[in-house]
């Protein structure tokens, strides 16, 4: 291993936690109520996506409910104990579906299943080519199908824990093609509307560019 290159590999990463992202989507929150991400930033100090080789879910982001720091009350290894398990998922955007999948069961906790990686998912056409997905959602909650147009903060499904899941969270990110296959590019998102809690300083930013750690709640108008 050439350890001569690890300190300057750490400064790329860090200059990239600070950088604006180039040309994001500007999006709502697909959620209600106050959400941590364990999973957002263009850095694998933030993101176990960005370290993919494929860029499909590089810029994704993972969602949990906590309560005082915990993502459950009770046996931890029952899925209904965690906070998030069937909380809504709303539409984050005006859009049409494109692509919906609800018959994956949920999987025990710590386990992945043998489904595919995103499980049970809705995506959601947003416009200019963009693509918005929302994955890991529990079995029998998807309340849309193929062509409807649905509105923004329209509840369209609940969390999950179905697919390639450890445990209840969701899985988002927005996408250059309504396919959920290699040749999908993830495009940055900066979020509105949201107060975002960050090293305990709470912000309503215009647009906010989360990173692992971040405390979300969605403002409506």
């Amino acid at each position: 291993m050439n350890t001569s290159r690890q300190p300057a590999e750490q400064a790329i990463q860090l200059v990239r936690i600070y950088t604006p992202p180039a040309d994001p989507v500007a999006i709502n929150s697909p959620l209600a109520g106050e959400w941590q991400t364990v999973a957002a930033g263009r850095s694998v100090l933030l993101s176990h996506h960005y370290s993919y080789s494929t860029p499909q879910v590089k810029n994704a982001l993972d969602f949990v409910q906590l309560v005082d720091g915990r993502g459950y009350d009770g046996d931890p290894n029952r899925v209904e104990s965690w906070y998030g398990f069937g909380e809504p998922v709303l539409a984050p955007a005006d859009g049409r579906v494109v692509s919906v999948s609800d018959i994956h069961p949920d999987e025990p906790i710590g386990e992945t299943g043998v489904t595919p990686p995103y499980g049970n998912h809705i995506v959601l056409d947003i416009g200019n080519h963009r693509y918005a997905v929302m994955a890991h959602l529990k079995q029998g909650s998807v309340q849309v199908k193929n062509g409807e147009l649905v509105r923004h903060g329209q509840q369209i499904a609940a969390v999950g824990d179905s697919g390639n899941s450890l445990w209840p969270h969701l899985h988002f990110h927005v996408q250059n093609s309504p396919d959920l296959d290699t040749q999908a590019r993830t495009i940055p998102i900066v979020f509105r509307d949201i107060l975002l809690t960050r090293n305990g300083k709470q912000t309503t930013p215009a647009e906010a560019d989360l990173r692992r750690g971040d405390h979300i709640q969605r403002l409506d108008h």
